[in-house]
């Protein structure tokens, strides 16, 4: 059971690694279509959106071996987005 194949995935950690970067992917499309949709002037913009969904992801994926853990202040930032926006 051990050794058990996850859908076409060797291990679990390929198969964690697909799953989150189509979460962050998903995530990505979402900010980008809604806040196109949200802010009229942004709508023209769309690159500026998508290099600070990229600078975000780098960022987080630079931030992963701190000892702080950051993801406790995921739901926080994403109410502050929301009510900015």
């Amino acid at each position: 059971m051990r050794n058990q194949k996850i859908l076409f995935f060797k291990d679990r950690s390929e198969f964690n690694l697909y799953l989150i970067s189509l979460i962050i992917l998903f995530f990505e499309l979402i900010c980008i279509r809604w806040i196109s949709s949200n802010i009229r002037y942004i709508g023209f913009f769309n690159n500026t959106i998508l290099i600070a969904a990229f600078l975000g992801i780098g960022l987080g994926c630079l931030l992963k071996n701190r000892s702080r853990d950051y993801i406790n202040y995921f739901p926080y930032l994403l109410f502050f987005f929301v009510f900015i926006l």
